[in-house]
């Protein structure tokens, strides 16, 4: 079975009022993720576990591994398992500017201290209006958190941490949350479709991939790409390594084309992959990332600008059916 997911794009990569469900600040399901980046270094944030409707474990939540969050059904409040094994109000989105929190985060971070609720976070994956600033205070001068910044309809976006130097950013690079893919841009909305729940290996040889990109502006858009080469399908192990790529046994030709998409149509990118790596061996059972992206853009061949990628992944989870005979 196949997820569809879409993709609001704003050229301006401004997100304010443009994302759903503004009162969420904790999105995030178990088919949903985030990258985030700290110097030249991802990490990738999941939901692995979950207790009931309204606690989820994260692969990792503002520097801490395995973190344990709870939240309320609006996510307006935000309790947090702290270092005495106890659920502690992190906090509460209603309340005022100045409103402060004790906590127990990291053996440093004691207080948290909401800063402004107009505050405009901007990361690599977008600008985001109207966030809240969270300002933390501890005891220690090189550790614990300094600030975090929630945007939303997305959450947490960027948070930093303290250090011998001072302050250091860790920022939201990409991300699918809420069925809606990031950075965003202006007047296309982009559908993503990939393999969701579990791919048996033993019982399927293929899994697809596809972008689906509408046109909502009044004029025509024109991607081009330089081969006939339109897209191409990726899949990566944990590491992040090229496992397997669509296009690696096949050839396009050296001769520029183009897509033209009229306002209000659409057009289809994407085909199947096979569950192999390079050498033909069939994949391992595990998790991997399933990516696809466009080999071209909209902007003119001979734009000085640099493209933007046009692209979407997913988790890939790789299992085999058990035979009952086994």
């Amino acid at each position: 079975m196949n997820a569809l997911k879409k993709t609001l794009v704003a050229g301006s990569l401004i997100c304010s009022g443009v994302v759903a469900q503004a009162s969420e600040y904790l999105p995030m399901s178990v088919n949903d993720h985030k990258v985030f980046k700290v110097n030249e270094r991802e990490i990738v944030v999941e939901v692995t576990d979950f207790s009931g409707d309204n606690w989820k474990k994260y692969s990792n939540y503002m520097g801490r591994s395995e973190q344990w969050i709870w939240s309320s059904k609006d996510s307006q409040k935000i309790f947090w398992y702290n270092n005495e094994g106890g659920a502690q109000l992190l906090v509460d989105f209603n309340h005022a500017v100045g409103t402060e929190y004790l906590v127990d985060i990291d053996g440093c971070t004691n207080s948290a201290r909401i800063e402004d609720k107009q505050y405009q976070a901007v990361t690599e994956a977008g600008t985001f209006d109207n966030s809240i600033l969270l300002v933390f205070n501890g005891d220690c001068y090189d550790a614990g958190l300094a600030s975090a910044a929630f945007a939303p309809g997305i959450g947490l976006v960027a948070y930093a941490q303290q250090s011998i130097i001072g302050p250091v950013t860790t920022e939201m690079v990409r991300a699918q949350v809420d069925g809606i893919s990031y950075p965003l841009f202006d007047g296309i909305e982009v559908s993503s479709q990939f393999p969701s729940g579990r791919t048996l290996s033993n019982v399927q040889e293929y899994v697809s991939a596809y972008l689906t990109i509408t046109n909502y502006s009044k004029e025509k858009e024109v991607f081009n790409f330089n081969t006939s080469q339109q897209f191409d399908i990726e899949i990566h192990d944990i590491n992040g390594e090229v496992v397997n790529k669509w296009s690696a046994d096949r050839r396009f030709m050296t001769a520029l084309t183009s897509v033209e998409i009229l306002p209000g149509a659409s057009h289809k990118f994407g085909g199947q992959i096979k569950l192999v790596d390079v050498n033909g061996k069939a994949l391992q059972v595990g998790s991997y990332t399933i990516r696809v992206e466009l080999k071209g853009s909209n902007q003119p061949v001979s734009s000085a600008f640099e493209a933007i990628p046009f692209a979407a992944e997913s988790p890939l989870y790789i299992d085999q059916k058990v035979s009952a005979f086994n």
